[in-house]
């Protein structure tokens, strides 16, 4: 490992002649307004005025060969000036924003509403001892609903989102060592490997590399459908790269300019890496989709149904007589008695809700990166778990009758793959197969 005061003979190495590694210690001579400010607008004049890629490279103390200092004292001053690499703040009154949403969705206060009226009237129909209790039933079962559905989403949602955190690495060089870093640490002035299907973690500015060329059409904050790809070339001449561009071709190095809230993927999109759809959840939008048109159906043809029903006089209470009869029954029963079917119609829309599907992919997915991460096995790209189940259900279904055999389609379904996802599905393969006495002969011919 090289030190800072080794720095002289890296120098001459250095085809930019970059100055050696400064002191952690001390302010820095810019902002991070002006740094923000520089790659937002690709401004040549600001990096001018700079000194250029060598001006900024001195400025933030860093070194195209050996990075930043990397101690814990330049760590936090990096941190401390120029803030990190995260783009959404805790939210403490979490239960507080999740009962106001409760209670200003119109159809949940609508049916929280209509509970209490059946509270209400039970009480004046039937008397205080056994009025209450057919209301206030429901209005605990939809209220418990309401609150806790979002809660126990929150609780996937995190815990998803904490178990692909693993997923989203960058390569930086600190002190002369190359390290593998969650991009939530990454600072500015830190110098970043990029390469071929990598996203740029952060703002910064192109060092060197080979026929770098990003795409730039994820960054502006619209919908996935609505953008083309947006492509541009990286060099010494254009050496702007913004955080949340895709890296289509070629490969490089970038110091980092801004991170976090200050770089312009946040301004227009709010973070970079967005929960990117896998083939699986793109397969179960269109279930969810078409599951809510039956839900749909099926809710609104109930409530005819059911009030043609009760006005005709074919539905009775539980001693056979008819509940509804023209000119006798009162409002008040009548009222009574249509809320409950609005009720039931509810409890039905309810009971047939698509959005568990969701959920049900994410704690999966996440349960196996984590016993994946447990074993060693790194997952940079959720779909290859999806993938990677699908190759093992084909041999479920093959018995494992011919090792050859098996080989060869795992082969020809490999070929489908890049070169990365291929060394991914090699290892998920491996583990998953592992993990069955039928498949020893083939894990025994891929060691």
């Amino acid at each position: 490992m090289e030190n800072p005061a080794s720095l002289k003979n890296t120098r001459n190495e250095n085809p930019r002649g970059i100055m050696e590694l400064q002191s952690d210690s001390g302010s820095f001579s810019v902002d991070k307004a002006r740094l923000a400010a520089l790659v937002k607008n690709k401004n040549h004049e600001i990096l001018g005025e700079l000194g250029g890629v060598e001006g900024i490279i001195s400025i933030l103390r860093t070194n195209p060969v050996v990075g930043i200092h990397g101690s814990p004292q330049d760590l936090h001053h990096r941190r401390k000036t120029f803030g990190d690499n995260t783009f959404r703040r805790a939210r403490v009154h979490w239960f507080v924003d999740i009962l106001v949403s409760c209670f200003t969705d119109i159809s949940n206060v609508v049916v929280l509403a209509l509970s209490m009226y059946v509270v209400v009237s039970g009480i004046i129909i039937n008397g205080r001892e056994t009025g209450w209790k057919e209301g206030t039933y429901a209005f605990i079962i939809y209220l418990v609903f309401f609150i806790f559905s979002p809660i126990f989403e929150l609780g996937i949602e995190t815990y998803f989102q904490k178990a692909i955190e693993v997923c989203r690495l960058v390569i930086v060089l600190r002190n002369g060592l190359m390290q593998q870093i969650l991009y939530k640490k990454l600072l500015v002035g830190d110098v970043v490997y990029l390469k071929k299907g990598d996203k740029v973690p952060a703002d910064g500015l192109f060092l060197d590399g080979h026929s770098l060329e990003l795409d730039e059409s994820k960054i502006t904050g619209l919908k996935e459908e609505q953008t083309l790809p947006k492509m541009e070339k990286v060099d010494n001449s254009n050496p702007f790269l913004s955080a949340g561009a895709e890296v289509v071709d070629g490969h490089g190095t970038m110091i980092v300019t801004s991170v976090g809230r200050n770089t312009m993927c946040y301004r227009s999109k709010g973070e970079i890496y967005s929960s990117e759809s896998t083939l699986l959840e793109s397969k179960t939008k269109y279930l969810e989709a078409y599951l809510k048109k039956i839900k749909w159906v099926v809710s609104f043809s109930y409530l005819p149904i059911s009030l043609g029903r009760y006005f005709s006089g074919n539905v009775r209470d539980d001693n056979g007589n008819r509940m509804f009869i023209y000119g006798e029954t009162s409002v008040l029963y009548v009222s009574y008695d249509i809320v409950e079917i609005i009720l039931a119609m509810t409890a039905i829309s309810i009971a047939m809700d698509t959005s568990s599907f969701t959920w049900a992919i994410k704690f999966n997915i996440a349960r196996a990166i984590n016993k994946l991460k447990a074993d060693n096995v790194i997952v940079k790209k959720i779909s290859s778990l999806e993938k990677a189940a699908l190759a093992e259900e084909s041999f479920l279904e093959q018995q494992m009758e011919n090792s050859d055999s098996s080989k060869s389609q795992f082969i020809a379904l490999a070929h489908t793959e890049n070169v990365q996802d291929l060394c991914i599905n090699l290892l998920v393969v491996k583990y998953v197969i592992g993990k069955t006495v039928q498949k020893k002969t083939l894990l025994a011919s891929y060691n």
